[in-house]
């Protein structure tokens, strides 16, 4: 199954007072779970070895900041276990080939 690392948005932080909106990200690992070339799936990254430090690094350098999980859900915050939690919206339809 096709994976990548990504830089995911989960929010946004407003700066009202200088009329700025910074996006908050998270690193995760991707997932395309049918090979169709969308990447629907994601959990926290692991970095273990300066190598995936290096490919997480490369692949958010080409990719950019990935807002498809913000835009087709919702993340919430634990402050319990200081995870990010998420809910695709109603409409988003994810076909999953394990």
């Amino acid at each position: 199954m096709p994976w990548k690392y990504a830089l995911v948005k989960v929010g946004t932080e407003e700066w009202p007072e200088i009329d700025v909106a910074e996006p908050i990200c998270m690193l995760c690992e991707i997932y395309d779970l049918t090979g169709n070339g969308k990447f629907t799936a994601h959990c926290s990254a692991r970095i273990q070895t300066p190598g995936d430090l290096k490919r997480a690094y490369d692949d958010v350098q080409r990719d950019g900041i990935n807002e498809w999980f913000y835009n087709n859900g919702t993340f919430t915050y634990d402050h319990k276990t200081g995870h990010w939690n998420y809910k695709y919206n109603d409409d988003v339809e994810i076909e999953e080939d394990l």
